[in-house]
């Protein structure tokens, strides 16, 4: 969908030099009579199109926040394993049943745990519906100014996230916990950390720097067997994009019908542009259903032609995101709008669920 939500962009920008119209709607990627042209024809379009190329790369981050897999697909088993059967074992092992950011990782946290929000999703059965959304809307505004430059890469992790800027967020980024182990300043590197990691093993780094807002995005874990120790990624750009990344994401996750319910019947892969009713939890859904309500959907025709009370659909949406960074001082558009016009009026105290026809059981 990013791919043609940048086409819609460009298209809507056909023949400027910068970008400067958001589409109103891009009916022709959803009806799929397009013809994707922004990698054939770059000059037809704004120059600054291209720099948003990578978002194509960058919205998998929040299925593979430690870039298990992005760049080498040798991993991708070690990938498979770890959330089939690590993150389910620590989850069903924990007293609380619950995953833990520090203990577990950012990708069992992601797929089970606390940040289930990068999806669109609940933290688990009984999450009451405006919570959720609450933390859709707190991270969309925090990663999309990251992307920004807004907020500084370096702003140490514990000073950021106790700050209260983020109330309904905070716990899930465990502060508490990462400074309790002592990663919130610099440290000595382990025995183990430099066995693991041979990019340590001429013993010229002495230590690790202290969790930095940039640490939630710039992880690269790509050992074949084992995340023991990551590479830090250094280029600033492709943190940021990591994090405009994330918004896109949930964005397009929030029209699974396996994420939420916008009262499409069935399983069956498709979206439809009305208000999300109530939020999933994946902790009791069935994986293979799951997964097929993921695949590429079909679009109702009321994302088409849409109404008062309809929702802006995901390839317009991310395309008005994408607009939104490229004009950050525009005083007639922000994110909370933009969000608020993907997932509509969300009825308060509608407790998640696994939905109808997603159990496990």
């Amino acid at each position: 969908m990013t791919v043609l939500a940048l086409q819609c962009l460009a298209e809507a920008n056909i023949n400027e030099t910068e970008i400067t119209n958001m589409p109103n709607e891009c009916n022709s990627q959803i009806s799929e009579n397009n013809n994707i042209d922004i990698y054939s024809s770059p000059n037809k379009y704004p120059e600054a199109i291209r720099d948003y190329y990578q978002l194509v790369k960058s919205i998998r981050w929040s299925d593979d926040p430690t870039r298990q897999v992005q760049n080498k697909d040798k991993t991708a088993a070690k990938f498979a394993a770890t959330i089939k059967r690590v993150c389910n074992r620590r989850l069903d092992d924990d007293p609380d049943n619950k995953i833990d950011i520090t203990d577990d990782g950012l990708l069992c946290a992601s797929h089970l745990g606390e940040l289930q929000f990068l999806h669109s999703m609940a933290s688990a059965n009984g999450i009451p519906s405006e919570k959720t959304l609450n933390k859709v809307i707190e991270w969309s505004n925090f990663a999309f100014n990251l992307s920004l430059g807004s907020s500084d890469l370096s702003q140490p992790y514990c000073d950021h996230w106790s700050s209260g800027e983020y109330p309904n967020i905070e716990p899930a980024l465990g502060v508490d916990n990462v400074r309790a182990k002592g990663w919130c300043e610099e440290r000595p590197i382990c025995f183990w950390s430099r066995l693991f990691n041979t990019e340590l093993w001429n013993g010229k780094q002495k230590t690790f720097k202290g969790f930095s807002v940039a640490t939630t995005f710039n992880l690269a874990c790509d050992g074949m067997f084992i995340s023991a120790s990551c590479t830090v990624i250094e280029n600033e750009d492709e943190v940021r994009m990591a994090a405009l990344g994330s918004v896109l994401h949930l964005i397009q996750d929030s029209y699974s019908k396996s994420h939420t319910d916008r009262g499409a019947p069935g399983v069956s892969p498709s979206v439809k542009c009305d208000p999300v009713k109530a939020f999933r939890s994946y902790k009791d859904q069935n994986t293979q259903i799951h997964t097929k309500s993921d695949k590429w959907p079909s679009f109702d025709s009321n994302c088409r032609n849409r109404e008062e009370g309809n929702t802006v659909d995901p390839i317009t949406a991310s395309a008005q995101i994408i607009w939104l960074h490229a004009n950050p001082k525009t005083t007639n558009t922000t994110v909370t709008t933009l969000i608020n016009s993907v997932y509509g009026e969300v009825p308060k105290g509608v407790l998640s669920t696994a939905g109808e026809g997603y159990s496990a059981e």
